[in-house]
This record gives structure tokens, sequence and C-alpha cells, in this order.
């Protein structure tokens, strides 16, 4: 058999004698793509049009093995035939007329060198080598240069089933690559193994320990049901989420933990850190509680003792069992004590003033480190030399008269600057509280009024006391033996009270009249 056609068995591909397939189409509408269900070589075809047949590449394309596309569209009624060939190269056949056809087995002794086997049955040998190979293959070793394509697209639920059994052990030298999941029914061993590259979830059902290197989540989201131990490595998560069994979710901007989840630290979990939904926890079981920068204490938080505040290391404020020491001075915009304070040296209020005990029961009060005032254990009030000033409630815009009430709260001494307007004029001293609640029995207080005046017959005769005449409980005594029944023609004319309770609601008064002219 003679071989020509540069290697061909038979004649070439455009010659009818090595035709494998040929099908053909009659277009119900117009058409451009036509699927040959025998399949082709790329190639190995020829397209006709109507009996007129077409230029590859130009009038149309055929690269995918299974359908060609027509540049123009074919009209309802047009005739398209599709022939496909094939060619075979074997090296020490001498003579091949045409086709090689075997109608039943081909039986090779020797090994063959094949550039491409298609079969749509079964192919049996003791094994195979080459490049590429479709179809079943059994009972044989395979071999390939190149990619080996199993086109079955049947899963696998069991070890007996998909579309690659092994019976054997399985050895991949290199990546492996699986696009859907995988089961396995005994232990996975990654001795080799320097990088478990995920773009889904990896579920850990009983842990995930990693002994040198650490976790790195750099995309998708990482399903840890069990523990995770990093004995010497890291937990790093770059640009995803790695979740750890129902509680514990890390990315690369938080770590998240849900209600209850603890982070527990210590053999023992002596230390306990979480959330209840409602407040938050820091429990610890042993020693004390220590806050540090580099080597500086913070704070120490003692079991069943002191907590203390350091300032550069050095303790400053500490809690007792009677409230605090402080270390230093106490700086405050205000300080309110409900209780009783006790002072055991000086207090500085502002700059060069202070409140000094120097002895029992003797409270002095001075500026510029120099005593100023007293108040001895027998209530005596010292004054160590100084002006006294008493503020003056000064009114510019009534007269007195029985109608104004002179409210203490704004001071002692009160000064009309206009004209006293009537005679017999009964004034009311009054304060917020009321002078009856504001004193106790004993105490006494002193109330000065000062008033223009311009006729003789316009005088103050008397004062209330929180509205109380003095047939109600004021007894006045006026310096004299008798109230006054004229003032001043002119000038000023001041009336001074000295006013001692008795009793609830009860005074005892002392009234002296001074006339300006």
């Amino acid at each position: 058999m003679a071989v020509h056609g540069q290697g061909y068995i038979g004649r070439s591909p455009g010659d009818t004698a090595v035709i494998v397939a040929r099908q053909t189409y009659t277009a119900s509408g117009v058409t451009t793509d036509f699927t040959f269900s025998s399949g082709y070589t790329v190639g190995y075809m020829d397209v006709y049009l109507n009996g007129v047949r077409l230029i590859n590449a130009t009038d149309y394309t055929a690269s995918t093995g299974s359908t060609v596309g027509l540049t123009s569209a074919a009209q309802s009624g047009d005739v398209v035939e599709l022939v496909a060939y094939k060619a075979f190269n074997v090296g020490n056949v001498s003579d091949a007329a045409g086709n090689f056809n075997v109608a039943e087995k081909l039986t090779v002794s020797g090994i063959s060198s094949l550039g491409n086997v298609v079969s749509s049955g079964i192919v049996t040998a003791d094994s195979f080598s080459g490049d590429s190979f479709s179809g079943n293959l059994t009972g044989a070793t395979v071999s390939s240069s190149g990619p080996l394509t199993i086109t079955d697209t049947t899963a696998s639920s069991s070890t007996s089933t998909g579309a690659l059994i092994v019976n054997g052990g399985v050895g991949i030298a290199k990546s492996l690559f699986v696009g859907e999941g995988i089961s396995v029914g005994g232990t996975i061993t990654y001795d080799d193994v320097t990088n478990i590259d995920s773009v889904g979830f990896v579920t850990a059902g009983k842990g995930f320990r990693a002994t040198t290197g650490g976790i790195i989540v750099t995309a998708g989201v990482s399903t840890l049901s069990g523990s995770v131990h990093l004995n010497t490595g890291n937990l790093k998560v770059a640009a995803g989420i790695a979740s750890i069994g129902t509680g514990v979710t890390i990315s690369s901007d938080f770590i998240h933990l849900t209600d209850n989840s603890k982070i527990n630290l210590g053999i023992a979990s002596d230390v306990q850190i979480y959330h209840d939904g409602s407040n938050t926890y820091w429990k610890n079981t042993t020693g004390d509680i220590i806050f540090q920068h580099g080597a500086e204490n913070l704070m120490q938080l003692k079991d069943d003792g002191a907590v203390q505040i350091y300032y550069d290391n050095s303790e400053k404020l500490k809690t007792a069992a009677n409230g605090i020491d402080v270390t230093g001075h106490v700086e405050t915009d205000t300080l309110k004590v409900s209780g009783i304070t006790t002072l055991g040296s000086r207090v500085d209020v502002g700059t060069g003033a202070s409140i000094h005990s120097p002895s029992s029961n003797i409270l002095t009060f001075g500026t510029n480190n120099t005593e100023k005032a007293r108040i001895t254990s027998a209530g005596g009030i010292f004054l160590n030399n100084g002006t006294l000033v008493e503020r003056v409630d000064r009114n510019t815009s009534a007269a007195a008269n029985a109608a104004t009430a002179l409210n203490l709260d704004n001071g002692m001494v009160h000064w009309f600057t206009t004209n006293l307007g009537a005679a017999n004029v009964k004034m009311n001293l009054t304060s917020g509280v009321g002078i009856n609640t504001a004193l106790a029995t004993g105490d006494m207080i002193s109330v000065t009024i000062m008033t223009a005046v311009n006729s003789t017959s316009n005088f103050i005769e008397q004062v209330r006391v929180d509205g109380v005449e003095a047939s109600a409980g004021v007894t006045t005594y006026w310096s004299g033996g008798s109230a006054p029944t004229d003032g001043g023609g002119s000038g000023v004319d001041t009336y001074a009270f000295n006013i001692v309770k008795t009793g609830n609601g009860t005074y005892d008064m002392i009234a002296n009249q001074v006339k300006g002219s």
C-alpha cells in the first residue's frame, strides 16, 4: 500500500477516500451554527452549501471540534453538508492505499506511537503511552507526556463510583485542583505541605493545629468548628474572614466574639474577658491585675486589697478600707463633701490662701502663709488686723415703706437713696429659707437700715420678722425706752436692729434710731 499525501494513509483529507463522517442539514430558517454530532478534528473538515464547497476561515469557522459556524447565515431551504476526515501516521506501514480500518480488535505486540487516538468504545492494553487519550481504558498502565483527559462527568459518592476509579493508592507529584468537595475516610497527613490555599470555606470538625508558621487567611471565609491551637505561629487575616466555632469571627479589621464568648488566658482559664449582651466582664481568679507600659506600673488591682494608680511608676492614689489615700496634692475644679472631712494639715485654697489647723480645735485662715483670722474652740472669731468689709444692698429705685420686704440673702445692711415717704412704717425682714429656719434658738443677727429723709413726719416705727408682728412673737426694745415718733428733716436716718431668736418664731429685738439731722 503506497504512502502519499504528506504522511496520510490513503489519500489527503481533501479526497473523499478518507471520509470519516458526513452529515447533511436542511435549514428551516436563517441558521448560522451547525453541530456535528460525531465530532471532528480541527483542520480536517469540509463544508458545502447547496453543493458548493466553502473556504475555511473565510466562509466558515470550524475550531471547536463539535460545531461549525457560517460567516453568512444559511437561509430556509438551503442544504449544508459537513464532511469530516481522519488520518493515521504509522511508522512501519509500507503500503496503505486507503483508509486504515479495523473492524474488530487491533493487537500490537510492540510499542506503538500514535499522535492521537479517539475511541468510541473500550481500548484494552497492557500499557499505554501517548500525549492524549479519549475513551475508556481498562487493565493498563497509562503513561502520558501531555494532558490525560477523562470526559466522563459521572460524580463520585463512594470509592467505586465516578469517572475515574482507582483501587490502589494515588501518588501526585505536583498540584491537585478539585472543583468540588473532597471526602476523606481516613487521616489527611500534611507532613510535606507548606501551604493550603482555599477560595471558599475550610471546615475543621475536630480542630486545627499549626505548630509553626501560623494560619494566614487572604481571601474568602475559613470556618474552624473545633479548637484552634497556635503553638509557635500566628493567625493572620489579610483580606478574608476566619470563623472559629460559632462565636468568633476574625478579619483584617476586627475580632468579633458573640455574647458570652470568652477570651480565656492561662492554663486553667485564670483570666476571662467577655460580654454577656448587657455588661462587660474581666474576671481574674489568681493574683493581682497589673497594667504596665514597658517596665512601668500604671495600675495595680489587688485581690481583697487596694487599687493603686501610678504616675511615672510612683504610686499616687490607693483605695483603703476607710476611703482613699492620695500621695501629693489634689487639684479639682469643684469639691463637694457630704460628710465630715478631717484635714490633717494645711489646705491651700487658690494662690497664697490657706485653711490651717495649727492645734486641736482651732481653725485659722490665712493668705501668703500668714494667719488673718481664727475660729477658736469656744466659737470666738479673731481678726488679725486688716479691713472688715460688709456688702450693702443699695436700693436707688424705691423708698422704704410698709410694702418693702428686706431679703437678708442680699446682705445685712440696706441703704435706700430715695426719701422715706410715710410715717409709722413697719418693714418686714425675710430670707430665702425664712429667718426662723436659718436661725437656731439663741442665734442673733444684726440688721441695719439706712434711708434718706426730707420730712420729720416720716419714720420707721417697727420691723417684723418673717411677717410676724410685734404682738405675735417679736418683742422690741427701743433705745431710749420708746419707739420713734418722728424722723430727721434732712440727710439720712439710720435704724439698727439686733435680733435674738428665743424660740420657734419668737424673737427679742434691740432697736435704735439715729437721725441724720
